[in-house]
């Protein structure tokens, strides 16, 4: 499963952008806005995190991620050290989340070759929550879920 991430960060809000695509070319994409300020270091690993958790959820076992940040991506290969305590909380839990599948493969590629997550992404930061649209709102992610893996994984 191939699955590309982005978030975006700007003065109306948060937003993330995930595309997944399985080997056979099916994809899905999803754009999601946060309900809460972020920084874009911070939506970019909710990008990442959700993008994770929706491919667990699917019973993915193998999965190569492509993300537009180099930061995140060499922070969670251990190249770069994170330094606030949001984003090592960040790191933590897209950590474990990768420890959940068989084969993972992280991939930083140039923005041009993200352009539909990312895309999702600012449609995510851009949509008000006072719209009758139907959007999903998302607490930081490390607030959901459990700082320990839970038993069976």
């Amino acid at each position: 499963m191939d699955t590309d991430v982005d978030g975006s960060n700007n003065v109306r809000g948060a937003g993330v952008g995930l595309v997944l695509t399985s080997p056979t070319g099916v994809s899905a994409s999803r754009a999601v806005r946060c309900n809460f300020k972020a920084t874009n270091n911070e939506a970019e690993y909710e990008a990442l995190i959700a993008g994770l958790t929706l491919a667990q959820q699917m019973g993915v076992e193998n999965i190569q991620v492509f993300s537009d940040s180099q930061l995140i991506i060499s922070q969670v290969q251990g190249d770069y050290q994170a330094k606030y305590p949001s984003i090592i909380r960040y790191l933590s839990v897209a950590k474990r989340l990768l420890d959940r599948f068989r084969h993972c493969k992280l991939t930083q590629i140039p923005r041009e070759h993200n352009s539909q997550a990312d895309a999702l992404a600012n449609l995510g930061s851009a949509l008000e929550t006072t719209n009758h649209m139907s959007i999903q709102l998302l607490d930081p992610i490390y607030d959901v879920l459990p700082l320990e893996k839970p038993t069976g994984y």
